[in-house]
Parts: structure tokens; C-alpha cells; sequence
């Protein structure tokens, strides 16, 4: 039997040993003093056999029904516990699978993006090759132009596994492994690999400033990945109509956090479209472009990781901050 459903079962127990208790000692008492009256002769008060049996079951009676009240209370106690902690259980299942769902839509907006970035290299496979055959079928191999071949096969081969080997990562169901301990430098660098190739076909510009040494943290890497992807998706969306098209992170340190700026070229958002952007299903995309869900979600993902999530009106262009506990240096 594990421990969770040991404690359930202790929990549903008290009352009933609590309620036998508190029974047997009022009639205890109240017989106690029933037999007392009856042995030092009481008569003046009326305290005939008759008097002493009705006393005896009335007594029986009062303790049945403070009993009674007392089981029902913690009856009652027992069971809404038990129900808060089936809800709770719920709950933290519902926002794993919203996060999943969320990291899913997030790698579908980047669909398109990443089958150009597949189909690039595997076209460069597919005419180096070529070159091979080509140069196998001569008298006189060309070695030099035949390992060059090969050489920019492996690594074409070696960037189609490492984009597919990030989206078997970022579409993984990763609510119940371990925090790893990760630079936030190289997870924004690989998040980028998976959205490089959207944003350069829309002409955006893309820059990364790290101000820190070794900007180390604890977190579930996909988590992380997942909230700037949907960063970079909105990004992406504002801006692809602007005339300057960029996007700039800079990870700086602050105390013991780590602090990622996260900015694009875009207007500053309106205060009354900012104060409620962080809202569930809040969106200002057309019907079909967006669930409102990628911004509440990556706040609620943050927060797991005792960091901050929050949209900076401040800055003179769209800026989201994300503040992470940063790991000493060993």
C-alpha cells in the first residue's frame, strides 16, 4: 500500500475513532454522575429507580447525538479534503496538458519554417551526391571534390537530425522529468535554429547579446524553449509588415536572477491591451491565428521555474522580460 493512499486512509479513519471516543466519555460522565446521585440517596430531588433508568437513557441519548454532530462535522472535513486534493490533482493535469497542447500549436505556426530548413540541406545532399556520381563515373576521380562532397553531406545530414532531434524535444510531454541545469546562452541558440529559417524568409534581422560569463540556470530546457517560441511566433507576426524588422534578446544579471529581454521592432502596446495580454484567451489576431493561450501559458511556465514573466511598457519598442534564479558558479 504507498504512503498517499495510506494517509487517505487515515484521514477517513480519525473520524470514526475520534466520534467512539468522545461518545463512550460523555456517557461515562453522565452515568458517573447519574450513580453518584444514586448512591447518596438523593430522594428530595425525585431520584427514584424510575427517575434513574429515564436520567440513564437520557443521558445515552445526549451522548448519541453530540456524537452524531461531531461525526458528521468531521465526516464532512474528511471528504472535502479528500475532493481538494482530487481537484488539485486535476488542475495540475489540465495545465500540463494545455501546456503540451500549447508547445504543439507553437511548433505548428513553425511548420512551414522548418520544412524549409530541412529541405535546404537535403537539397545540398542530393547535389552533392550528384557531383559523386558524376565524378565516379571518370577515369581520373577527383578525390579533393569528392571528400568536399562528402564533407558537406555529413554536415547537411548532421543539420537535418539536430532540427528533427529539437522537435522531438520541444512536442515531448516533459511535465514529470527533472529540472536540468542548462546555459541560457546556447537554449536560446538552439530555440533559434528551429525558428531561423521563418524569420529570415520574412526578412527579419536577429540579434543575440549575452552580458553575462555563463549565464547558468535550472529549468526544463523544452519549457523554456517552448515560451520563446511562442515570444518569437508574436514577434514574427507583429512585425513582418513593419519597414525595421528585428528582433534582439539580451540576457543580463541582476542579483541572483538572470534577466532575458526579449525585443522586437514593433509599437509599444497600448496600456489597456497590455494590462490584459498576460489573460487567458486574450488575443488581437484574427479568428484562426491565435488561442490567446501562448502568453498566459508561458507566464504559468516561468512561475514553475520561481521566475517572472511580464510584458515592459517602459521600453520605447515591444519588450517581454523574463527573469530566471541563476545558478552560482562551482
Amino acid at each position: 500500500m504507498n504512503k498517499k493512499y495510506q494517509n487517505k486512509q487515515q484521514i477517513l479513519q480519525q473520524p470514526i475513532q475520534s466520534t467512539i471516543i468522545v461518545f463512550w466519555f460523555i456517557s461515562v460522565m453522565f452515568c458517573s454522575l447519574v450513580v453518584f446521585l444514586k448512591l447518596n440517596h438523593f430522594e428530595y430531588l425525585g431520584f427514584n429507580n424510575l427517575t434513574f433508568g429515564i436520567l440513564l437513557l437520557f443521558g445515552f441519548f445526549i451522548a448519541m447525538f453530540f456524537t452524531t454532530t461531531i461525526w458528521s462535522i468531521r465526516t464532512f472535513k474528511a471528504r472535502a479534503l479528500r475532493y481538494a486534493e482530487e481537484f488539485t490533482n486535476e488542475m495540475e493535469k489540465e495545465k500540463a496538458r494545455s501546456i503540451h497542447l500549447s508547445r504543439l500549436s507553437a511548433m505548428g505556426e513553425m511548420a512551414a519554417g522548418i520544412a524549409h530548413e530541412i529541405n535546404n540541406p537535403l537539397t545540398i545532399i542530393l547535389g552533392k551526391n550528384k557531383i559523386i556520381q558524376r565524378e565516379l563515373s571518370k577515369e581520373s576521380l577527383d578525390t579533393t571534390k569528392i571528400s568536399e562532397s562528402t564533407d558537406k553531406i555529413n554536415s547537411s545530414a548532421t543539420r537535418i537530425t539536430k532540427i528533427i532531434d529539437s522537435m522531438k524535444n520541444i512536442t515531448r510531454d516533459t511535465s514529470r522529468d527533472e529540472m536540468q541545469e542548462q546555459n541560457l546562452y546556447d537554449l536560446v541558440s538552439s530555440t533559434y535554429e528551429m525558428v531561423d529559417a521563418k524569420i529570415i524568409g520574412k526578412g527579419i534581422t536577429f540579434e543575440l547579446i549575452c552580458k553575462v560569463q555563463n549565464p547558468r540556470i535550472l529549468c526544463h530546457p523544452t519549457e523554456i524553449s517552448q515560451v520563446l517560441i511562442n515570444l518569437f511566433n508574436n514577434s514574427i507576426h507583429a512585425i513582418e509588415d513593419s519597414k525595421i524588422k528585428k528582433i534582439t534578446i539580451t540576457i543580463v544579471e541582476e542579483s541572483a536572477f538572470l534577466i532575458l529581454f526579449f525585443t522586437d521592432s514593433g509599437e509599444p502596446i497600448p496600456p489597456e491591451i497590455g494590462s490584459k495580454i498576460m489573460t487567458p484567451f486574450f488575443t488581437t489576431k484574427i479568428i484562426g491565428q491565435g488561442t490567446g493561450l501562448g502568453l498566459s501559458i508561458s507566464q504559468s511556465i516561468i512561475e514553475r521555474h520561481r521566475g517572472f514573466f511580464f510584458y515592459d511598457g517602459s521600453f520605447p519598442a515591444t519588450t517581454f522580460v523574463i527573469k530566471l534564479p541563476t545558478l552560482p558558479i562551482a
